[in-house]
């Protein structure tokens, strides 16, 4: 089995992603553009988070075993 790639969309509001962003709650799930729900380590987004919020299309690398290799925005 290959690495998988898959694009999810992210929108939180400020308020939605702080909680994640201060270690309270340590997995994000988001949906995939084809339909699935993907759960990934919200540490992962921190960087992204601004006043705003984080809302973007993301894409996640995972490796064969399903481990977060890779996380950029896209859109």
């Amino acid at each position: 089995m290959a690495e998988q790639l898959v694009r999810v969309i992210v929108e939180f509001s400020y308020d939605e992603f702080r909680p994640y962003y201060e270690g309270l709650a340590r997995e994000v799930v988001a949906p995939s553009l084809d339909g699935r729900w993907i759960r990934f380590p919200a540490s992962a987004l921190r960087s992204y988070f601004t006043h705003d919020g984080i809302n973007g299309i993301f894409e996640l690398r995972f490796d064969t075993k399903n481990k977060l290799i890779s996380l950029n925005k896209i859109k």
